[in-house]
């Protein structure tokens, strides 16, 4: 019996809603690669690649993040809801 979770490749992963509670460098990596519609964090320690990060995220339409002071971004153009 196998016990290992399958391996889902970036193509099988299609509006893809994330919330996490805590960022880290290796998120920032692999989120361009995932088709993600939704996106919620609420303790974000590494701002700068989150704002690297965002404009490359085509497919995103929700975002909800948390910073703990305020910081210009550029939002992709996908964007319907920003909170």
């Amino acid at each position: 019996m196998n016990l290992e979770p399958p391996i889902l490749k970036s193509a099988e992963l299609s509006n893809v809603k994330l919330e996490l509670m805590k960022d880290s460098p290796g998120l920032y990596e692999t989120l361009p690669t995932i088709n993600l519609t939704s996106l919620n964090m609420t303790q974000i320690e590494n701002p700068e690649m989150l704002s690297r990060t965002l404009p490359l995220l085509n497919h995103l339409q929700q975002l909800r993040i948390c910073l703990k002071q305020y910081m210009g971004m550029k939002l992709p153009g996908s964007i319907s809801m920003c909170l």
